[in-house]
């Protein structure tokens, strides 16, 4: 991406189309949201599936709870016994992994914009009521549309001339405000539909230490 280095803030904040002014953060909220939502699926692929051969497996994760029983002995001996229980289960490792979705709900520009100029840009084309629709003659006429040039950089009067003529001097800063939102999404559809899957899937199975628990 190329920069063009200018001579100051005046150069760059002065003369500035007001479209441009509006436009500007809502495309880069907007490039700010694919790379969010690129970076959240790579991060899930990555950190909970295997590719091999032009397709994901799933990371699973092998665990085991151990669990101890006491069985009373029979009437003769009335002797107890201890019994290990080992269950075994697999977990994919998405059903565990903590998933972020953000999207940007709320976006709010403020700036003090200082009119200079204003052009006539290309024209659209709007309908004009009452008009017949003939062959020869069309039911649009174009409107023009007004583009407004101006400065965020606000001229501020001088003190202390004494002359009793009042002069101006551009003000160093840009009042320029931009103020974004940012709140967790749903989980998409499919995502909560493949959790689901995987979730179901994980069925439990015990071993016993010793002869089989009753």
């Amino acid at each position: 991406m190329s920069r063009r280095k200018g001579s100051g803030v005046f150069s760059e904040m002065a003369g500035v189309p007001v479209q441009r002014l509006l436009a500007n953060p809502l495309i880069a909220v907007a490039r700010a949201q694919s790379m969010m939502a690129r970076t959240e699926v790579q991060t899930l692929l990555q950190s909970c599936f295997i590719y091999e051969d032009g397709v994901y497996y799933p990371i699973m994760l092998e665990m085991a709870l151990e669990r101890v029983f006491v069985e009373p002995g029979d009437r003769i001996l009335q002797e107890t016994t201890i019994k290990e229980v080992t269950t075994v289960f697999s977990v994919p490792m998405i059903t565990i992994f903590p998933i972020s979705s953000l999207g940007v709900d709320f976006i709010d520009i403020s700036f003090n914009f200082e009119v200079t100029a204003q052009y006539e840009v290309n024209a659209e084309f709007e309908g004009v009521e009452g008009q017949r629709n003939t062959r020869e003659s069309s039911p649009l006429i174009p409107v023009p549309e007004v583009e407004l040039v101006g400065n965020i950089l606000a001229a501020q009067p001088m003190t202390g001339s004494g002359s009793g003529s009042t002069s101006y001097e551009w003000s160093k800063s840009a009042n320029y405000q931009v103020d974004v939102h940012a709140e967790a999404l749903p989980l998409p559809r499919g995502l909560t539909i493949l959790l689901e899957l995987y979730s179901n899937s994980i069925q439990p199975k015990e071993i016993s230490t010793g002869d089989e628990c009753k």
